[in-house]
C-alpha cells in the first residue's frame, strides 16, 4: 500500500511540475526584427537582452535550406511576438564552442570515412541496421512511393549540426536549444539541452540516444580533437559515438555515393586531429573546426533583463495604452470566463503560446488525469476491501 501511495504521489508531482524560465540572450549587433504575423519591424539594439521561455517557439533551419532562411527564436518581447535571428545573439552566462553564433558545423559518424574508400553501402547498413529494415519495406512493396521516390529518397546520412545556440540530430528532426555550455576540461564540454517538441521522426539514431529521445531536457558531453567529436549522453558512461566535421560539399558527395556509387574525390574533406595530422594522409594541416577560447562575462541576466523591461516601460509610458491599468482582479479558476480574462487582461503573464499550452494542459488534467486518478483510487480501495474481507473470512 505504501509503495502505491508513493508511486501515486510521484505521478502527481510530475504532472504538476512547471517549466524552467528558459534562456537569456544578449543581442550582439543592432538588428531589425519582424513582428510575428505582421509587416511591422521592431529594432533591437546591441547589448539588449531577450528572454526565450521554454514554451516559446524556435525554428532551426536545416543546412540544406535556402540562404534566405535563418535560425530564429520567437520570444514575447515588449508585448509583441518577434522573429529574432539567432546568428546575432549570444547565450548569457555560458561558454561557447565557436567565436561566432554565425558558425555552424556539420558532423557525421566516423565510419563514413571508410565507406568513402570501400564504396560498399552494405557497410553503412551494418552500422545502421535501421536502414536495412526500411529498405526491406521498399523491396517488398510495403512502402508506398510518392511519385518517383525510392528508398534513397528516404535515406539520409546521420548527422549532427552544431552551433553555439542549438544542436540538431539528423537534419532538423530533433532540434535542441542549448541552455548552457560548461568547460569540463581542455576541449571537453558539458552541454544542457532543451527540446520543445518531443515527437520522434523516422530516422536512424544510436541506441544510447534513443533512451532519451522523448525527454525535454538532456545533457551531453562533447570532447573535441580537431575535427573529431566524441559524444556521451547524461554521463561519461553512456557513449553515443564518434563524429567528424565535413563541409557541405563533402556531405552532398557522400549522399551521391550512396545513391549512384559515384563520387568526386576532389570535393571530399578528410578530418584532421588537433595536431593537424590525418588518418588518411601524411600531411599536417590545421583542422576545419576552430574552438573559441574558454571564458565569458558572468552577469545576473534575469536581474538585468527585468531592469531593461522597467526602463523600456518607463520610457514608453506616455504612449502606452492604459487598458491594463483597469484590469479586473485575477480570476478564480471556477469563473466561466477565466481563460477569456487571462487572455485579454494578462497578456504579459499569459502570452498566446503559454496561454494555449496552459489551456490544453488544464483540459487534459480535467478530462484525463483527474478521472484516471479517481478510477485508480477507487480500484485501490476495492482491492483493499477485497483483501480485508478475504483475511476476515479466514
Amino acid at each position: 500500500m505504501k509503495k502505491i501511495i508513493v508511486l501515486f504521489t510521484y505521478m502527481m508531482v510530475c504532472l504538476s511540475a512547471t517549466f524552467a524560465d528558459g534562456r537569456y540572450y544578449r543581442v550582439s549587433e543592432d538588428m531589425s526584427c519582424r513582428i510575428f504575423d505582421s509587416n511591422e519591424i521592431m529594432l533591437l539594439s546591441e547589448g539588449s537582452l531577450i528572454n526565450h521561455k521554454d514554451e516559446y517557439e524556435y525554428y532551426t533551419k536545416s543546412f540544406f535550406d535556402y540562404e534566405k532562411d535563418f535560425n530564429k527564436i520567437i520570444p514575447f518581447h515588449q508585448n509583441k511576438w518577434i522573429s529574432v535571428d539567432m546568428s546575432k545573439l549570444s547565450l548569457c552566462d555560458s561558454e561557447k564552442f565557436f567565436d561566432s553564433s554565425k558558425t555552424s558545423v556539420i558532423f557525421i559518424p566516423d565510419y563514413y570515412s571508410p565507406f568513402v574508400q570501400n564504396k560498399n553501402f552494405e557497410y553503412i547498413m551494418d552500422k545502421e541496421p535501421f536502414w536495412r529494415e526500411v529498405k526491406k519495406l521498399w523491396d517488398t512493396g510495403k512502402r508506398v512511393p510518392f511519385g518517383d521516390t525510392t528508398f534513397f529518397d528516404d535515406f539520409h546520412i546521420t548527422s549532427i549540426y552544431l552551433n553555439n545556440l542549438f544542436i540538431e540530430f539528423d537534419i532538423n528532426r530533433n532540434s535542441y536549444l542549448i541552455n548552457n555550455i560548461n568547460v569540463e576540461e581542455n576541449n571537453t564540454y558539458s552541454v544542457e539541452l532543451y527540446k520543445r517538441d518531443i515527437y520522434q521522426q523516422e530516422c536512424f539514431y544510436p541506441e544510447t540516444y534513443l533512451k532519451y529521445e522523448n525527454l525535454h531536457n538532456i545533457k551531453i558531453f562533447c570532447e573535441f580533437d580537431g575535427d573529431y567529436l566524441d559524444i556521451w549522453i547524461n554521463s561519461k558512461n553512456e557513449y553515443m559515438g564518434r563524429y567528424y566535421a565535413v563541409t557541405l560539399d563533402t556531405y552532398k558527395e557522400i549522399s551521391k555515393l550512396v545513391e549512384t556509387q559515384e563520387i568526386d574525390m576532389s570535393k571530399i574533406y578528410y578530418p584532421r586531429h588537433a595536431d593537424g595530422s590525418s588518418d588518411f594522409d601524411d600531411e599536417i594541416k590545421p583542422p576545419m573546426v576552430k574552438l573559441a577560447k574558454p571564458g565569458y562575462e558572468k552577469i545576473d541576466a534575469e536581474k538585468l533583463y527585468n531592469e531593461q523591461i522597467k526602463t523600456s516601460k518607463s520610457s514608453a509610458s506616455s504612449a502606452a495604452p492604459a487598458e491594463n491599468l483597469d484590469r479586473p482582479p485575477f480570476p478564480d479558476k471556477k469563473d466561466p470566463d477565466y481563460w477569456k480574462i487571462l487572455q485579454k487582461y494578462y497578456p504579459d503573464d499569459y502570452p498566446p503560446l503559454r496561454f494555449e499550452y496552459l489551456q490544453k494542459r488544464t483540459k487534459i488534467i480535467n478530462t484525463v488525469v483527474i478521472p484516471c486518478a479517481i478510477v485508480f483510487g477507487i480500484a485501490i480501495l476495492v482491492v483493499l476491501v477485497l483483501v480485508i474481507r478475504k483475511k476476515r473470512a479466514k
